[in-house]
């Protein structure tokens, strides 16, 4: 409510109540760093998610005004790095025409708070925020990194195996192995459009 108070442009999505806790769970458990203060950690926990959907890209997915043109164009960034990166699993996507927008938006949107456990994404958010100005992105090389450790289980997989493997929290729990690849990925598209 106070968020949408302050942000009309913004307002409230479905979805804010995925990303608070884990930003709420790491300032109370430094609370002794603000007196023990629970007000002042509640303050800071809205100050923090304030930051992140409005400073950062992040914030183009939740954005009023042509929202539906705004994330078909995010995702078509997605479907274009998906496609240079695992054209098999694209043209599988493709052919039983799965869009982004059914679990790669979910995915990004929620900063895979559904797909992994609160200590798996204290360490996966970590390597996100520190790509604070290019979330979007290096959150779409997370995606396909998830993509790529679990990428034999598409094979001659059907619609309704396909959607559970995208819908369902990933059974790959290396956090580290992810996000090795997500950083790979995520370097390699900055060496190219550097040329």
């Amino acid at each position: 409510y106070v968020f949408r108070t302050l942000h009309k442009g913004l307002g409230y999505m479905q979805g804010f109540n995925e990303l608070l806790p884990p930003i709420y769970y790491v300032l109370i458990s430094a609370k002794s760093l603000f007196s023990n203060n629970l007000d002042i950690v509640e303050a800071l926990a809205f100050f923090c998610i304030q930051q992140l959907l409005t400073d950062s890209d992040f914030q183009t997915f939740y954005a009023h005004e042509d929202q539906q043109l705004i994330i078909d164009r995010k995702l078509q960034e997605f479907e274009v790095m998906l496609r240079q990166r695992l054209p098999k699993i694209s043209a599988h996507l493709a052919r039983l025409q799965i869009k982004p927008f059914c679990y790669c938006y979910k995915w990004v949107t929620l900063l895979f708070a559904q797909e992994y456990d609160l200590p798996e994404i204290l360490i996966l958010w970590d390597s996100i925020f520190a790509h604070f100005n290019a979330m979007v992105k290096y959150s779409f090389c997370v995606a396909i990194g998830r993509l790529k450790m679990s990428k034999d289980q598409f094979e001659n997989a059907d619609y309704k195996t396909t959607m559970n493997l995208l819908m369902s929290p990933s059974n790959f729990r290396d956090i580290y192995k992810l996000i090795h690849k997500a950083n790979k990925i995520y370097s390699e598209t900055q060496k190219k459009r550097r040329f």
